[in-house]
């Protein structure tokens, strides 16, 4: 189904838009989700719920001339995600490392502290600090954060390679791997 029948369908608050979002949309929400940090299964659902609800409750604010409607719902389930993680990061206490199946420390899957990287992270210098944040904690392409800094990717690529080297090696030595 395209975007504009989901669409107007969202407009008219028809129901069956629900499930035509979720069927047509779901895989998206569900990847956006992850890569804000979000792992817990049950703690994904409740967030794309989430998700689909903002859009149902903003339907009638989509406009055509400033954005597409998958850009549109895109830049609701991101603020979703990020608010979720906000709301929900004192009670969560792991944090996987594998995200977007690219592990940043090691071959295995490894699970730690959300707050021990975040601080570790912190303790990098720019703008390698920032760029892992915004790689791998809030889940940016690498293509927005290169123009973002005013580097070029490959440049990204570069720090985030020896930045993660260097969080194993503060990891490492404090005993945490």
């Amino acid at each position: 189904m395209k975007e504009q029948e989901i669409f107007k369908m969202l407009f008219n608050k028809e129901q069956q838009a629900i499930t035509l979002l979720l069927s047509q949309y779901g895989g998206m929400f569900a990847h956006i989700v992850r890569n804000t940090g979000i792992i817990n299964q049950e703690d994904v659902e409740e967030c794309i719920s989430d998700i689909v609800y903002k859009i149902w409750k903003r339907a009638k604010k989509f406009n055509k001339e400033k954005a597409s409607f998958s850009t549109f719902i895109t830049l609701i389930a991101r603020g979703c995600a990020i608010d979720y993680v906000r709301k929900h990061k004192k009670h969560w206490q792991v944090l996987s490392l594998d995200i977007e199946n690219s592990v940043i420390l090691s071959e295995e899957d490894i699970s730690i502290d959300y707050q021990v990287i975040v601080d570790k992270i912190n303790i990098l210098d720019p703008p390698d600090d920032q760029i892992l944040y915004q790689k791998y904690i809030i889940g940016e392409e690498v293509a927005y954060i290169a123009k973002s800094l005013g580097i070029s990717i490959d440049n990204v690529y570069k720090r985030i390679s020896r930045a993660k080297k260097m969080l194993q090696v503060h990891l490492t030595k404090e005993g945490i791997l």
